[in-house]
């Protein structure tokens, strides 16, 4: 989605301020934001409801740099708070932040109606009891640190009994709670708590997400923790959060929210990494020749070895990154390949099973893709099935899996989507298609089946299910979706 900082992170304390100094300089600093507009976006209705409906206030967790902070002067700062100017920008809606001091707080204001909505969080089955949740806004990793000489983790449960510190009201809390009830939970009110019990041993590990992780560890130079680990079906898939009883300004922010480019949305969380990698490299070069006669006598004297063997797990963590990459990835389009697609739905299926919530497939198939090949040739074809991967990639939801299955077809898995969903947002990306200029100078169209996953059902048995929809699509007269025929 967007280039991850690097997964082993160090500082040094001394960069702190210079980083807090400069996050303050992302944002413009007055808490309302005009009035954009949402012709394109928008039904009548929902332009009536935005025309009647005035300032809206909303909460946010004050404390989540670089996702989202409150700064001294009470403006909302952050890559979600520069997500939430565009999507208000897009609709024409005037937003004012309600501020709290801690995020259990703005979560009791949201229950109490103080709030119509809150702005960046996941979508647990605690909250869709009071808030219905737009299109994911941001999706991020969550990741293990530990100190430096603890093991890595591959998976929670191989750590029964030990201390995890992490922030109260969090999904990650639910999660937890729900999965590994034998570690023993140690709640605390911001992230830096969280860190600090990790550091001074009274904590064995946390779970941030890994961009707040990188940054928090870089900017308050935490020297001696580590990204050990990662769970690997917590994601977080950070949504805007409203309230039951105003399904119109849910409907109004989703439309903002699916209006969201990747590029777009890639530029503003790349700026707000680099407000930090920017200070450090500028207070690296004012101390360097300073550092570089310690670090010579230290190198010297007692550091080569550890150096030596640090550069050594460095580079094999890099070798390792590249073969899982190669072992998963397809090396015509850059998108997942078939191996790594029955991973995913290994993972998802579990994921849906505990959670409750709905998991659909839908199989893409390129329409008379031999005749391309036949009549422009190979070299033809094979950019046809990148531009179809591009546009598949741009244009589905970011918190859905895709992948190249073979040949001419593709596959996409959709989160919490039953087939309903799962069918409208495969027909997007069919007329995206249709309408898509090749560089070949043809119409290219793709037909598609979709079918909802059962408990217990193992990916071929849904893959048959959506194969049966796809061939329906391609008898009908393709360039069309078809769904399961068979009722859920």
């Amino acid at each position: 989605m967007f280039k991850n900082p690097a997964l082993e992170v160090r500082a040094r304390p001394f960069f702190a301020l210079m980083i807090v100094m400069s996050a303050g300089l992302v944002m413009g600093a007055h808490p309302l934001w005009a009035k954009g507009e949402g012709e394109n976006l928008l039904d009548q209705a929902q332009r009536d409801y935005v025309a009647s409906r005035g300032v809206v206030r909303y909460c946010v967790d004050p404390d989540w740099a670089p996702f989202e902070y409150i700064d001294a002067g009470g403006a909302h700062r952050g890559i979600g708070a520069d997500l939430l100017r565009l999507v208000a920008d897009r609709v024409g809606l005037t937003l004012e932040v309600h501020p709290t001091t801690t995020w259990e707080g703005a979560l009791e204001a949201s229950q109490r109606g103080d709030c119509a909505f809150l702005s960046l969080l996941n979508r647990t089955p605690a909250r869709e009891s009071w808030l219905r949740f737009t299109e994911p806004l941001l999706i991020d990793e969550n990741v293990i640190i530990t100190r430096e000489d603890h093991p890595y983790v591959v998976s929670l449960d191989r750590f029964d009994g030990e201390r995890l510190a992490i922030p109260a009201g969090t999904a990650v809390e639910e999660w937890v709670r729900r999965d590994f009830p034998r570690l023993q939970l140690i709640l605390t009110q911001t992230e830096n708590e969280a860190f600090q019990l990790v550091s001074d041993r009274r904590a064995d590990m946390t779970i941030r997400s890994l961009i707040v992780a990188a940054y928090t560890i870089r900017k308050d130079g935490w020297f001696n923790l580590r990204i050990s680990g990662m769970q690997a079906d917590y994601v977080n898939h950070l949504r805007i959060g409203v309230h039951l009883d105003d399904p119109l300004l849910h409907a109004v922010l989703d439309a903002g929210v699916r209006s969201i480019t990747h590029s777009e949305r890639e530029a503003i969380i790349n700026r707000h990494i680099n407000v930090v990698r920017h200070e450090v490299e500028v207070i690296e070069k004012s101390i360097f020749w300073p550092l570089l006669g310690v670090l010579l006598v230290v190198l010297l004297t007692s550091g080569f070895w550890i150096l030596r063997q640090r550069t050594l797990n460095r580079r094999l963590s890099q070798l390792n990154l590249l073969l899982e990459k190669a072992a998963t990835t397809d090396p015509l389009t850059g998108i997942h390949n078939r191996a790594r697609l029955m991973l995913c739905f290994e993972e998802d299926s579990l994921r849906a099973q505990r959670s409750g919530r709905p998991y659909s497939l839908a199989l893409f198939d390129i329409d008379h893709f031999k005749r391309i090949n036949d009549t422009c040739g190979h070299v033809v074809g094979d950019q046809v099935l990148r531009e179809v991967a591009d546009l598949m990639a741009r244009k589905g939801r970011g918190s859905d899996r895709l992948g190249r299955w073979g040949g001419e077809e593709f596959m996409m898995l959709f989160h919490d989507s039953d087939v309903q969903a799962a069918m409208e947002a495969t027909e997007r990306i069919r007329a995206d298609v249709a309408a898509h200029a090749f560089s070949h100078g043809e119409q290219v169209t793709i037909s598609a089946g979709v079918a909802q996953w059962r408990p217990g059902e193992t990916l071929v048995q849904l893959m048959e299910r959506a194969d049966k929809a796809l061939y329906r699509a391609k008898d009908e007269g393709r360039n069309r979706v078809c769904r399961d025929a068979i009722p859920v």
